[in-house]
């Protein structure tokens, strides 16, 4: 099934861009590659957030992906401008949830995004 890798998402055979970030779609799941699932951990349309978290993920090696709710093909988030969602492995995902608190808390990040999960 074709795949994308950023986004971590399968698309029927028919379709060739991912509808999420749009980009080009492989044709099958990379070797090695699991197919665990990520939660939704973080939603904010503030950009600078975003970088952070994924600072503070990346720090803590954390798996993560963002998605970006209004761009792609097909917005899925009409009531906000670009609002973004960071998505974590399902095992990771307390961790995580602990590490964008902390930030929040320490004022790394603003108060006007929401934890998730």
């Amino acid at each position: 099934m074709p795949y994308c890798a950023d986004c971590k998402t399968e698309y029927r055979s028919e379709v060739k861009q991912c509808a999420d970030c749009g980009g080009e779609l492989t044709a099958s799941r990379p070797n090695g590659e699991t197919t665990e699932a990520f939660v939704e951990v973080f939603s904010t349309d503030n950009r600078e957030d975003i970088e952070t978290a994924r600072q503070v993920l990346a720090e803590a090696e954390i798996e993560y992906f963002v998605r970006d709710l209004g761009g792609g093909a097909f917005p899925v988030h009409m009531g906000a401008e670009h609002a973004c969602r960071i998505a974590v492995s399902a095992t990771q995902l307390q961790v995580a949830h602990n590490v964008i608190r902390e930030a929040i808390e320490d004022g790394a990040i603003t108060s006007s995004g929401a934890l998730l999960a």
